[in-house]
């Protein structure tokens, strides 16, 4: 014979609620430490212009996905009682170089206003200028942040006789449950 145990509302000893349920299936958890917040996720749309080996900050105009009001101005920064391990990743595509030439082009995290090394990609070519038209770059990385520390995304590229501008590409982060 099977038991069965109904309950619609789990407190701890403190009579603090952190499961309940409706009685239709719907659960609702409070202080259990398992949502994956914050999120963010911003878009960029081509609004970047990067001069010859300058690294620059990069522009993601469009916040999709912003769970704790942490970005602002393409940069995240940490809410109080927030620190921890967090999934980064970013993209870029890049195009548009005025001579077409190029040796390398680079992203990287930066955190607190400084380079993170390790947290990059780049793309680098040998011997003479290497046609670059347009190239997609991507990162994934995990960092330990504390509340308070912020992040952006910065870019430098070789475009011997000019500028070139990023077209399309996203910086998101959540943040790592039980790490």
């Amino acid at each position: 014979m099977a038991s069965i145990i109904r309950v619609d509302d789990l407190q701890d000893s403190g009579g603090n609620s952190y499961l309940s349920s409706n009685g239709s299936g719907t659960f609702t958890t409070s202080n259990l430490g398992i949502k994956n917040t914050p999120a963010f996720l911003l878009l960029s749309s081509g609004n970047t212009t990067i001069s010859d080996n300058t690294w620059t900050k990069l522009t993601f105009a469009t916040e999709t996905l912003d769970t704790d009001n942490a970005c602002a101005d393409s940069k995240f920064t940490v809410p109080s009682g927030e620190g921890g391990y967090y999934q980064i990743s970013f993209s870029m595509n890049m195009g548009g170089a005025t001579d077409g030439n190029g040796n390398y082009v680079q992203y990287k995290l930066y955190k607190n206003g400084s380079e993170q090394t390790g947290f990059g990609v780049s793309f680098n070519s040998s011997g003479s200028p290497t046609i670059i038209e347009e190239m997609d770059l991507c990162f994934s990385g995990i960092i330990n942040l504390a509340a308070t520390d912020y992040l952006e995304v910065y870019g430098r590229m070789d475009v011997p006789s000019g500028s070139v501008t990023t077209n399309t590409g996203h910086f998101c982060g959540i943040k790592v449950i039980g790490a």
